[in-house]
């Protein structure tokens, strides 16, 4: 033990000041259960020596084989490696070009959630339409009775990328996700099953609202971790579709001038211009990935006019292939979300790490496209993307999914943390100043 605590403080000391990504517990993943449902047996007794209940296959003592279980879901990508595990009958496999549509659609995935209640408002809805809260148990006061019964706060859980961090509890509430949701049930304390919760931070929602945006920050960073790895895992005759492209000038002028967005597959527009300087320090903002919410009154607004969290465009009818025709009469115009960076991510810190990671995933795309050919996708400007300079490009990014970018990363799970942060600050829900008055309003 002498021997052990002088290396164990020397490594303490070393990570002090190193953000803090605690390890996620590896659970194996859960055999699956399905197989070949038997053939019905014989209950006429005569097709029977003895009783059916002596037998080895019977439906009685083993009704379990008789039970036809799901079996494993696919995946947008298999793995050159994949195989069957031992005893085990299912097999890993792929999606189809149709089930990797529909996973690449940021409101179908949102939609296939868990179905989880509000304790708020008494609704059920899918759990990414949710904020996770878990109950965390606080430590004692210095001077406090040792037997004393700690006390024990909620606090948001499973907000982060699982490469980050993992789950800290076990049993959780649910509660819409949205700003005016937390202070409601933190007033009223309703549910009886949050009744034992002694304690709830008043920044609690400030907190929520942080790590929203940090989800973001994580989902860009996972993203061109995968790009990176399909750079070198993906096939050499590959057709380059890019999922994150800057908009150019001139596509960003007529955007501005027709509020149509001619662009195949957009999912999603944010603009993210270079961070200012720090006007205290009068240098470059450093990126902050950090989990701790920063403390009042250190976000800085941006000198500009305050600019809408989110805007909606159409798309162009342009955009409709020969496989997917336009329906004016029956569906709805598409519209594609517009996110301005300025407004969306307050801290400073959290907005350089944006403009980074946009700008790490357009070098991986520069290389994927160097390297696998270019794909007609954009109506406008494709042929001169490797001829762009400095003052051609604008400040907005665009976000494509589809069946052929599910296969090199997951774009999508971008455009959803985006919408999670719209809806936390009001978009998308009834805004109707009774809202928590009538559980089981739609939304």
């Amino acid at each position: 033990m002498p021997r052990i605590l002088p290396r164990l403080i020397n490594v303490i000391n070393k990570e002090a000041n190193e953000p803090k990504h605690y390890p996620f517990r590896l659970r194996p993943r859960p055999k699956s259960l399905h197989k070949p449902v038997p053939s019905r047996p014989s209950f006429v007794p005569a097709d029977h020596l003895r009783s059916i209940l002596l037998e080895s296959e019977n439906p009685v003592t083993i009704s379990n084989k008789y039970v036809q279980h799901k079996s494993l879901p696919p995946r947008p990508i298999l793995p050159t490696r994949a195989a069957v595990r031992k005893d085990e009958y299912d097999q890993p496999r792929a999606m189809s070009d149709e089930e990797r549509s529909w996973w690449s659609s940021p409101y179908l995935r949102m939609l296939a959630s868990p179905i989880r209640q509000c304790i708020a408002t008494g609704r059920y809805l899918p759990t990414d339409f949710l904020i996770r809260l878990g109950p965390m148990r606080l430590p004692l006061p210095p001077g406090s009775d040792p037997s004393a019964m700690p006390k024990t706060t909620l606090i948001p859980d499973g907000l982060q990328h699982v490469k980050f961090t993992s789950r800290k509890a076990r049993r959780a509430v649910y509660v819409m996700c949205l700003r005016e949701a937390l202070p409601y049930m933190i007033n009223q304390k309703k549910d009886k099953r949050a009744a034992h919760f002694m304690t709830t931070h008043p920044r609690l929602a400030e907190h929520a609202g942080h790590l929203l945006r940090l989800r973001v920050l994580q989902d860009l960073e996972v993203h061109g971790d995968q790009l990176g790895y399909a750079l070198h895992a993906t096939k050499k005759d590959a057709k380059y579709q890019p999922t994150v492209r800057r908009m150019t000038r001139q596509e960003r002028a007529t955007f501005q001038e027709t509020g149509l967005i001619p662009f195949e597959n957009a999912i999603a527009v944010i603009v993210a211009p270079p961070p200012a300087n720090d006007p205290m320090a009068g240098t470059p903002p450093q990126p902050d990935m950090s989990a701790l919410p920063p403390p009042p009154g250190s976000e800085r607004p941006s000198p500009l006019p305050e600019l809408p969290l989110t805007t909606f465009h159409a798309t162009s009818p342009t955009t409709n292939t020969p496989c997917k025709p336009s329906l004016p009469d029956i569906l709805p115009a598409a519209k594609v979300p517009l996110y301005n960076g300025e407004s969306m991510f307050p801290n400073l810190g959290q907005r350089a790490a944006l403009h980074a990671h946009l700008t790490r995933i357009l070098g991986i795309e520069s290389q994927r496209r160097k390297l696998y050919g270019k794909v007609h996708l954009f109506p406008v400007a494709e042929d001169n993307l490797d001829s762009l300079n400095g003052n051609d490009e604008s400040d907005a990014f665009l976000l494509c999914s589809g069946d052929a970018t599910a296969k090199y990363g997951d774009v999508t799970a971008v455009a959803i943390s985006l919408w999670r942060v719209r809806m936390f600050e009001g978009g998308g829900w009834d805004q109707k100043p009774d809202w928590v008055l009538n559980p089981g309003q739609g939304i």
